[in-house]
């Protein structure tokens, strides 16, 4: 089974793909590169995502380093999720997402 940097080496956007893919990494992020939000605040703004599945999605952009994930300690208690230094590199390719996605219309 080929691991991360073996798919890196045999195509860059094919790892791309597996980091941003899926239903709902895209749109995850692209809220997150417009500010911070709170779990319920994207929950809301994400239109048909289960709890369980933002959940998911947010641990896996946290894995992957692309959001960072703050705990602030006050009651109540406040989680907030931001796009992290290396996740400010999505923000092109959503760019170039958007004209192409424009382009196909």
């Amino acid at each position: 089974m080929e691991n991360k940097s073996d798919q890196l080496e045999e195509c860059p956007i094919v790892c791309a793909i597996n980091v941003i893919g899926g239903k709902w990494k895209v749109t995850v992020l692209n809220f997150l590169c417009e500010r911070t939000y709170r779990f319920k605040e994207l929950e809301r703004s994400v239109s048909g995502i289960s709890p369980k599945v933002l959940t998911d999605i947010l641990q896996e952009l946290e894995d992957d380093g692309l959001i960072t994930r703050k705990v602030a300690v006050v009651k109540p208690l406040r989680v907030e999720y931001t796009i992290s230094p290396k996740g400010e590199l999505v923000k092109p390719v959503l760019a170039s997402l958007r004209v192409f996605a424009q382009k196909l219309m």
